[in-house]
């Protein structure tokens, strides 16, 4: 009844219908991909280049898309017969503007007895319509539209990958030696912001308000492998070596401040013109080492053995190291004798496996530690001196840190792979 008041119509047919997820979604929302791709090389050196442009349309009604820039290089050359160098590289380049979600919620309550837009609410900052012109007071039906109008979310991103790496052929394909440096280097900045507006007394902004959120990550990889193959007879073998050292950095920074004005180039804030509303950091930075063997024996392709171990070493815990060991079985029953003239079998082959697997995937340990001093932390009595006695003061440090360690998995496995020759 308050809808045909205000809007016009009848009981039973109110000229006001509002389809609020048909105003909130766009009619279509295009796609478009571009790549462009250069080989080239001669017998010393090989090289590619790619290039990559994604434009995505959002399906809302309102400041929703996504665009990214890929990069990337590769080039190899073989400096000398025993030497190969190898460089590559991968940049991104994106802007994501998401939308306010939360107006999808807003539509499957709202009201279609009220328009998006109402001429007679001269209050309202750009012409929307109110719930409250119909009765509705709390919130919860709130106009859609102008909730995802009111929303600003932008989010640059960029990441750079390079990797370099060096193949060295020491003794004739015997001993191989490979080293290799990779990095991640990114950062992601996050602007919300939300202008000062009016549509009632239960939606409005009395300040605008701004936040802004900054991460920055980096961390490297460097490796090292040494290989020697060999072979004497119906016997070959294999051992590699190798080390690994990494680290991991993160920071982020977040702060917010009302009264920022709509121009962009206002938009940082500063305790001497900005009402500082929140201000937090966070950060992690974490390092690992392994050093890993491995060996291989075969006698004949038919008798197998693989044996590894690996120390790995994380900052994440008190314990620092962790010691995971592995060895596999392998017997190809289809090279004996006694399978040889069969035609059935192309392939039959048993192993089994035991080994430890560890992981430090996850949080490093937290705590602090605190100081204690006084007398009521002295285990010594006496005087000080001959007028009157004192305690001795004393010390002690309480530590207060979550006792989590390498998670360890230990597996047993055994299988059959099988290939069955079928002739038509």
């Amino acid at each position: 009844m308050n809808s045909v008041t205000k809007f016009g119509g009848t009981g039973f047919s109110p000229n006001t219908s509002t389809d609020w997820y048909g105003e909130l979604l766009k009619n279509n929302a295009p796609m478009q991909s571009h790549s462009l791709d250069i080989m080239g090389g001669t017998e010393k050196i090989n090289y590619s280049f790619g290039a990559n442009l994604l434009d995505q349309e959002g399906i809302m009604s309102a400041k929703n898309e996504y665009k990214r820039y890929n990069l990337r290089f590769q080039m190899e050359a073989k400096a000398f017969d025993w030497l190969k160098l190898g460089f590559t590289a991968h940049l991104s380049n994106s802007i994501l503007f998401s939308p306010n979600n939360g107006a999808f919620m807003l539509a499957y309550y709202a009201s279609p007895l009220y328009p998006v837009y109402d001429s007679n609410n001269t209050l309202a900052t750009d012409g929307f319509a109110s719930s409250t012109s119909i009765g509705y007071n709390n919130g919860v039906f709130n106009n859609p539209v102008a909730a995802a109008h009111y929303n600003y979310d932008r989010t640059k991103a960029f990441q750079l990958l390079p990797s370099f790496y060096a193949d060295l052929n020491i003794w004739k394909d015997k001993i191989t030696f490979r080293t290799q440096f990779s990095q991640k280097l990114g950062s992601n900045h996050n602007y919300n912001y939300r202008p000062q507006y009016y549509v009632d007394n239960t939606q409005r902004s009395q300040l605008s308000n701004l936040k802004s959120v900054q991460d920055r990550y980096t961390n490297y990889i460097w490796d090292n492998l040494l290989t020697y193959k060999d072979n004497a007879g119906d016997h070959n073998w294999s051992l590699l070596l190798g080390q690994s050292v990494r680290e991991d950095r993160w920071r982020k920074t977040e702060v917010s401040a009302d009264d920022i004005p709509k121009n962009e180039e206002s938009w940082y804030v500063n305790l001497g013109t900005r009402s500082i509303t929140g201000y937090s950091e966070d950060g992690t930075r974490n390092a690992g080492l392994s050093y890993f063997a491995r060996g291989t024996y075969d006698y004949k392709k038919t008798y197998l053995l693989t044996a590894t171990f690996r120390a790995d070493g994380s900052s994440k815990y008190q314990t620092r190291w962790g010691y995971f060991p592995s060895v596999g079985l392998g017997w190809v029953l289809t090279n004996e004798n006694f399978l040889k003239d069969q035609n059935v079998l192309n392939h039959l082959k048993l192993r089994g496996s035991w080994g430890k697997l560890g992981n430090d995937g996850i949080n490093a340990n937290a705590g602090y530690a605190i100081l204690n001093t006084g007398n009521d932390f002295s285990g010594i009595f006496g005087s000080i001196n001959s007028a009157n006695g004192a305690f001795v003061p004393g010390y002690t440090i309480e530590s207060q840190f979550s006792r989590i360690g390498w998670e360890v998995v230990e597996e047993w496995d055994f299988g059959l792979i099988l290939h069955l020759l079928i002739k038509s």
